[in-house]
């Protein structure tokens, strides 16, 4: 895989062409240059295939998936204990969490089973945004306002939960995004 410029951090695939079509034309089947251009257009193919399963999905589903971030081995492994340290693939689930609440605290069931030992799953990102369509105004959440009004978010194991300190009830179209490990 061809990694860009040494101040860029990134996954790249090289754009360049390898070969000119008009030498492709010309390539007999049974020669060393056709085997030679079946092992380069293999390699290609696997770079890119290596390259999309690194990438981060851009799909936002009501359900869980895994959406292509992956993390650091857990560095409780090593390579004396049973299980083996390997990246973490972060999961990714959206809630459509409805209207905000006026000067109020609700909850929304998540529905992610953190199972017995919730110590396994970690959050990674918790983040949304809300819309008050009749005004078109559009919200982060978390969200502060002026310094003084707030719109709060956190989860436990069981609840998506809003906090508000003012009413913002009028942005009635709400997303919070879950992303865990």
């Amino acid at each position: 895989m061809a990694i860009g410029p040494q101040s860029e951090q990134g996954l790249f695939i090289e754009t360049t062409v390898a070969t000119e079509l008009g030498q492709l034309q010309d390539v007999e089947i049974n020669s060393p240059l056709f085997r030679e251009l079946i092992v380069r257009l293999y390699n290609k193919f696997n770079e890119i295939a290596l390259a999309l399963n690194e990438k981060d999905t851009g799909i936002y589903p009501l359900s869980i998936f895994t959406c292509g971030q992956s993390f650091f081995p857990d560095p409780t492994l090593s390579s004396s204990t049973p299980a083996r340290p390997i990246k973490r693939q972060v999961r990714r689930k959206v809630i459509n969490f409805g209207a905000l609440p006026n000067n109020a605290l609700k909850t929304v069931a998540h529905g992610i089973n953190f199972g017995a030992s919730p110590t396994l799953n970690r959050l990674t990102r918790l983040y949304g945004a809300a819309t008050d369509p009749i005004n078109i105004d559009f919200i982060p959440i978390p969200y502060l306002e002026a310094g003084i009004d707030f719109v709060s978010l956190f989860m436990d194991s069981t609840n998506i939960n809003i906090v508000t300190n003012a009413d913002y009830s009028a942005f009635t179209e709400c997303f919070v995004i879950i992303e865990y490990i």
